[in-house]
């Protein structure tokens, strides 16, 4: 089974090949920061290699990418040919071997997942009238309609899970931004909560004990 970096390569030279320079450099840049101290330095040969093949052939902005990726790769060339032998530099997730690199991809899908889970809990505690006994009698809370009913609360959860999925998708392609990715699926789902709670006594009627 190839390795991450191999098939980032692959795809990047096919992406070049096509004429799609831009796509191609994007891919890349990906390889150039996912070298880890298990690959062999020829890599970082490849991807300049590459590079200056995007330079040769672009012009304005694109070739100024290209120039500034030669440089990069040149840079962490020198850095893992300076490492101390036989051992793993492990300063960020982008220098983690392939199996760290899954397993911190793992976890940060779990974590956005409970973090999901907890906006989905607040959303439908809010709903059910939040901390105050909102009626008379047990339980106490609105029981349907608005923001309590079964839609609503539904098209929270499926909001939630739709934005974890393609967070993750984003998550497995880039394999780094992964705080900013995180941010942004808070960000967005809050946003999508709020308005959901605006929009929801229009479609369920208003809630109701």
């Amino acid at each position: 089974m190839k390795s991450y970096l191999e098939q980032a390569l692959e795809q990047a030279e096919q992406k070049i090949e096509k004429g799609d320079f831009r796509k191609g450099l994007g891919k890349l840049d990906d390889a150039c920061w996912n070298v880890s101290a298990t690959d062999s330095v020829e890599a970082f040969d490849r991807i300049r290699g590459l590079a200056e093949r995007v330079g040769e052939r672009t012009e304005g902005r694109l070739a100024e990418k290209a120039r500034a990726l030669v440089d990069l790769t040149e840079e962490r060339r020198t850095a893992y040919l300076e490492r101390p032998p036989k051992t793993a530099i492990l300063l960020a997730p982008r220098d983690l071997g392939e199996g760290m690199r899954t397993a911190l991809y793992v976890l940060w899908l779990i974590g956005v997942a409970v973090v999901g889970f907890v906006l989905w809990v607040i959303y439908a505690g809010l709903a059910l009238g939040g901390v105050v006994q909102r009626c008379s009698g047990i339980p106490g809370w609105y029981v349907g309609g608005g923001q309590v009913s079964g839609g609503s609360l539904l098209t929270a959860a499926v909001v939630g899970g739709s934005l974890w999925l393609a967070a993750g998708i984003a998550a497995w392609r880039l394999r780094r931004k992964l705080g900013l990715l995180f941010g942004g699926f808070v960000a967005v789902y809050v946003i999508g909560l709020v308005v959901l709670w605006f929009v929801s006594p229009l479609l369920w009627g208003p809630r109701h004990c």
